[in-house]
């Protein structure tokens, strides 16, 4: 009994063994026309595997560091173009910082500057009523800049112009054209000088005197003197008594005119500034002018200190309510007052004016 099972048990095994090696060989392939090529295991250790392994890696590392080639060294102009190119950077960046500083405090100053602007402008109404009620001259101080003013009451004083005396002869100063006025009777409270003139003395531009037009208008343009800088303008009085100021387009011969001078440019026209007049502008000089109240009220002013041509159009417009002013001379201007600067009686003049009382009949 013992025999037969020993041979029956062996022959299990070899069974068993013939199974496996079928098994392998049906697992080789992965169909039936592909056979799988089937690699015997690996009979190293570990330890020759992963001497090996290293081997190759380091070998691999030495390839690639041999691979890689150093840069050059930048050239002295790469490198100082480097350099410049950062310091521009960092300039560009300080200034674009600086840049949006500004904007923000631009921005708070425009808000202020309208704030200002709300303000003077409720001021104004009030403020030259005040000074146009009054009469006769004055001294006045305007953005720390004095004046000179004398406001003429058409109703009882006459504006009155002057050119040649009796003889001819051009009075070129003020002094001359008082005593002229002195002979026939007459009380000189101002006089200053009328207009632009040439270096003969004659006007430069309208001159009506006594009704008559001794000089014709001027009707050049050019912004290069002030004469010419349109829109420029004459003042006049009409054949009622009443002073205007208009533009060389706006005026007009249709009415009958007394007396008229040419001068340029506008410092107000239609209660706006000249366009050309610049507030932040820098040039300051002695400026005279003339500026209408109404039709039987004139204002004229000289500054004593030197000013530029928007200051001077704004005391004008904001002080005494004028809705056209013009200029009238600038350095070479000089105004006499009977009270409050009768020594001046000098210049070097064209067209002269005064004001006078209205003689009784």
């Amino acid at each position: 009994m013992l025999a037969v099972g020993a041979t029956s048990v062996n022959a299990q095994i070899k069974q068993g063994y013939a199974n496996i090696q079928s098994s392998d060989t049906v697992a080789q392939k992965t169909s039936i026309d592909s056979p799988v090529v089937v690699k015997p295991l690996d009979s190293r250790n570990n330890k020759e595997i992963n001497a090996e392994w290293k081997k190759t890696i380091a070998g691999e590392m030495k390839a690639a560091e041999e691979s890689i080639k150093p840069l050059p060294p930048k050239s002295k102009e790469l490198q100082d173009e480097l350099n410049q190119y950062s310091e521009n950077e960092l300039s560009y960046d300080a200034e674009y910082t600086r840049k949006v500083t500004l904007e923000k405090e631009l921005e708070q100053l425009e808000v202020t500057i309208a704030k200002r602007e709300r303000e003077n402008a409720a001021a104004i109404p009030k403020l030259s009523a005040e000074l146009a009620a009054r009469e006769g001259e004055d001294k006045v101080t305007f953005k720390r800049a004095n004046y000179f003013v004398y406001i003429v009451n058409l109703d009882s004083q006459n504006i009155n112009l002057h050119w040649k005396d009796k003889k001819g002869k051009p009075y070129s100063n003020l002094g001359s054209a008082i005593a002229a006025m002195q002979e026939q009777g007459s009380t000189v409270f101002m006089a200053t000088n009328g207009g632009m003139y040439t270096p003969t003395y004659e006007p430069d531009g309208l001159f009506i005197e006594n009704g008559t037009e001794l000089e014709p208008w001027d009707s050049e343009s050019n912004d290069n003197d002030n004469l010419h800088m349109k829109p420029n303008g004459a003042f006049y009085i009409d054949e009622k008594g009443d002073a205007h100021i208009d533009t060389s387009s706006g005026f007009t011969k249709k009415i009958k005119v007394l007396l008229a001078t040419q001068s340029g440019p506008m410092l107000i026209v239609n209660n706006k500034w000249h366009p050309k007049i610049n507030r932040a502008s820098a040039n300051k000089k002695i400026r005279s002018g003339v500026g209408i109240i109404n039709s039987r009220k004139v204002v004229f002013a000289i500054s004593i200190d030197p000013v530029n041509f928007y200051d001077f159009a704004t005391f004008f417009r904001n002080l005494y309510g004028c809705s056209n002013a013009l200029y009238l001379d600038g350095a070479i201007s000089k105004m006499y007052l009977l009270g409050l600067n009768p020594s001046e009686r000098g210049g070097d003049f064209g067209p002269i004016i005064t004001v006078s009382k209205i003689k009784k009949q």
